[in-house]
């Protein structure tokens, strides 16, 4: 996680699920990722300073259509109109 042009959290582990797929292991892992997120956030905004973005880079497609889209199933078919 970087704040500004430094980082502030930097951590590397192994995913506590098995999962069948690229795109659930993506999943698994921008959601274990969250809580430092929120906690940084809540932080810094109880300091008096206001968080103007708070970006979650993803790169798999797929997930990103999953995350979207809110379906079980990531495929094109499913993707909103």
């Amino acid at each position: 996680m970087s704040l500004g042009k430094g980082a502030v959290i930097s951590t590397s582990n192994k995913q506590k699920l098995n999962v069948n797929s690229s795109t659930e292991g993506e999943l698994v892992g921008s959601h274990e990722v969250m809580p430092d997120v929120l906690y940084t956030l809540y932080f810094i905004e109880a300091q008096g300073y206001t968080v103007d973005k708070n970006i979650i880079y993803q790169d798999n497609q797929s997930t990103m259509r999953l995350q979207v889209n809110e379906h079980l199933y990531s495929g094109k078919k499913n993707q909103a109109h």
